[in-house]
C-alpha cells in the first residue's frame, strides 16, 4: 500500500512461509484455504500497481490472482473478490477483453452470493471502464451490473 515493492515481496514470502506451516493441530487450520496466498498476494501487486507511484505490477497481480481463481471454489464470495480484482488487474493491463469475462463471471457470482465485497469491486471496475464505455462488452457488463440493484 506505501509502494514499497521489495518490502511487499518480503513480507508476502513470509506470509507463504507461515501459510505452509498451516497444519491439522493449528487451531485455526479449518480457516485456512489454499488460496490464501495468493488472493493475498494478487491484492498487493493490485495495490501497488494503483499507488501513487504509478508502479506497474498489473501483470504481478493477475499471475497471483488466477492461481487464486483455480484454487478458490467457483460459488463462494471471496470468487467474486477474485474475479472483481482479476478484472480490475486486466482494466490496468489493458486488456479490455478480458477484463469484461472475469466481470461478467463475477457478476454472476455475486447474482447467486450477493457477495458485498465483489459487488464493491464489481462497480468499481465499472468506474474504471468509463473511458471505453462506447464498446458493446463495456456496456453490456454495465446493464448486467444494474439488473444487480434490482430486487
Amino acid at each position: 500500500m506505501l509502494g514499497q515493492v521489495r518490502d511487499c515481496a518480503e513480507a508476502l514470502g513470509v506470509a507463504e512461509d507461515s501459510f505452509a506451516s498451516v497444519g491439522p493441530q493449528d487451531p485455526a487450520s479449518v480457516l485456512y484455504c489454499p488460496s490464501h496466498h495468493a488472493r493475498l498476494a494478487g491484492s498487493c501487486w493490485l495495490s501497488l500497481n494503483s499507488c501513487w507511484l504509478s508502479l506497474n505490477r498489473s501483470a504481478d497481480a493477475i499471475t497471483a490472482l488466477e492461481k487464486a481463481h483455480q484454487l478458490v471454489a467457483a460459488r463462494r464470495k471471496s470468487t467474486a473478490v477474485v474475479l472483481g480484482n482479476l478484472t480490475l488487474a486486466n482494466i490496468r493491463h489493458r486488456d479490455l477483453d478480458t477484463a469484461t469475462s472475469y466481470l461478467h463471471q463475477a457478476i454472476s457470482v455475486i447474482e447467486r452470493t450477493r457477495a458485498g465485497g465483489g459487488l464493491n469491486l464489481a462497480f468499481a471496475a465499472a468506474r474504471e471502464l468509463r473511458p471505453w464505455s462506447d464498446r458493446p462488452a463495456v456496456q453490456d457488463v454495465n446493464e448486467r451490473l444494474l439488473t444487480l440493484m434490482t430486487p
